[in-house]
């Protein structure tokens, strides 16, 4: 169960890439709205498809999903050794390895607020790390990488017969962005 609590606050996660770049996008239009959730159905279609071996076996995916990690990773280590930045992973770091305590040892309830502070402690981390210009260029390269596996997930999801049309929607939603 702790370890449960405690993976939703991982600062090494890839998805963070994800997330911290739509956090950093304004408000956008009804037209945009539109195509985001055309996007975000086709990709809920097309999900059953990512987990044939097809895709996640396919070398240009592994190899899209490794460069996102180590471009994650560099932006973790940047962000976290970054001198303006150190006051908030030092909070961060010490609610989780309070929350890790009290889940293993204590009181869960108090556990799982520790673990929710620690949360919120690593998105005021990552938002505030979005702002540092020095960091912009990791920042990018990551949010790169992910679109690199986006693209080579919908390359992959093309050569599955029943896949191919939703990939092809979902690439022409994806270039018209």
């Amino acid at each position: 169960m702790c370890c449960a609590l405690l993976l939703g606050c991982s600062s090494e996660a890839p998805s963070a890439a994800g997330s911290s770049a739509s956090a950093a996008v304004p408000a956008r239009s009804a037209g945009a709205d539109d195509v985001l959730q055309a996007k975000f159905d086709l990709e809920q279609q097309l999900r059953p498809f990512k987990r044939d071996a097809r895709v996640y076996e396919d070398p240009q995916v592994l190899a899209a999903l490794e460069s996102t990690r180590q471009a994650q990773t560099a932006w973790v280590q940047a962000r976290d050794a970054h001198p303006a930045l150190l006051p908030l992973v030092e909070k961060a770091n010490g609610l989780m390895s309070q929350a890790t305590r009290e889940a293993q040892t204590g009181d869960s309830a108090v556990a799982k607020r520790l673990a929710a502070e620690a949360a919120a402690a690593k998105v005021a981390l990552e938002q505030t790390g979005l702002q540092q210009p020095d960091l912009a260029p990791l920042n990018q390269a990551r949010q790169d990488a992910q679109r690199a596996v986006e693209i080579a997930e919908i390359e992959a999801l093309k050569r599955i017969p029943e896949a191919r049309e939703l990939a092809l929607r979902l690439e022409a939603l994806i270039q018209a962005q």
